[in-house]
């Protein structure tokens, strides 16, 4: 509504005037057209736990900070929406021991080392051990329970120091060379000395002295040692 006018008349108490009632009911309007033009004090508050984009407010303008791009991040805008990108492109690579992130200005690698592969295979990265040769890597190796060799030799071996041994061993063990027959000792042979001829005939004939069973009926007289 237009804001009315009062009207005084052209001289005072010429009676062209508006009476006093006309006068103050248009005061009345005026004053609730000016109300109803009035706005409303704004409280502005930041959302969430990010920078705050509010500045402050001069007078009757408010003031808020502006979004700028930083490295590698754009910053584009429409009427409704403000959009911000990552420019970044990151690579991921792969050989046969290693996988490598790479963008602008950065890199990342998983890398494979003695015995340790790393290999990628579309979205999935695979790390595995090769246990060839573990074992030999290990300064002080130990075991925390029994060995099972699945019947398989333990070859080229210094000095093996056991309290008990169970099977076929080979090698020397306290100087005993074990390669060889322990049990079929042979001691030569008796030389005899001969000095008859009965003597040359008792030590050069073979005597056939039967069997267990039916035994000969022989008597010899070897002498004595």
């Amino acid at each position: 509504m237009a804001l009315k006018n009062i009207n005084i008349g052209n001289i005072a108490n010429d009676g062209t005037g508006d009476s006093l009632r006309i006068a103050f009911d248009k005061v009345n309007k005026n004053f609730l057209d000016i109300e109803a033009r009035a706005t409303v004090q704004n409280v502005i508050e930041n959302l969430g736990s990010g920078a705050g984009v509010y500045y402050n407010k001069e007078n009757n303008v408010l003031y808020f900070k502006s979004i700028v791009a930083g490295a590698n991040v754009s910053v584009t805008e429409t009427n409704a929406e403000i959009t911000i990108n990552s420019t970044e492109n990151f690579t991921i690579q792969s050989d046969n021991n290693a996988v490598n992130i790479s963008g602008t200005g950065k890199f990342f690698g998983v890398k494979g080392s003695a015995n340790i592969n790393t290999t990628l295979n579309s979205q999935d990265l695979t790390i595995t051990i090769n246990p060839v040769g573990l074992v030999a890597l290990d300064p002080n190796p130990q075991l925390s329970a029994d060995l099972d060799a699945n019947n398989n030799n333990i070859t080229n071996a210094n000095n093996i120091t056991s309290s008990t041994f169970i099977g076929n061993l080979v090698g020397t063990v306290n100087g005993v060379n074990l390669n060889e027959t322990l049990f079929n000792l042979d001691f030569g042979g008796i030389i005899p000395i001969i000095t008859t001829a009965t003597q040359y005939v008792i030590a050069f004939t073979n005597i056939d002295y039967g069997s267990f069973i039916t035994p000969a009926d022989i008597n010899s007289d070897f002498g004595s040692f």
